[in-house]
């Protein structure tokens, strides 16, 4: 989500060597063997048109658990 709580829709998520895409309520899975994996956001990659920053994203995903990455836009 946005730092004002708004889901992205495209935003590139790294989950182990996975690489998943949100959707338009800003949600994303993956499937892993392992119960907790890297998790990295990569920003390059992301579909939706504008430029973003990372506000708070952990480094790893627990699985079955969400987690909650905040991004803003830069200007």
């Amino acid at each position: 989500m946005d730092s004002d709580g708004n889901p992205i829709d495209g935003a590139n998520l790294i989950v182990g060597q996975d690489s998943v895409f949100t959707n338009s309520q800003g949600r994303a899975s993956s499937r892993q063997k392992h119960k907790t994996m890297p998790l990295r956001v990569d920003l390059d990659n992301f579909i939706a048109p504008e430029q973003f920053e990372i506000v708070d994203a952990p480094q790893t995903a627990e699985a079955g658990q969400p987690v909650k990455i905040i991004v803003k836009r830069k200007p």
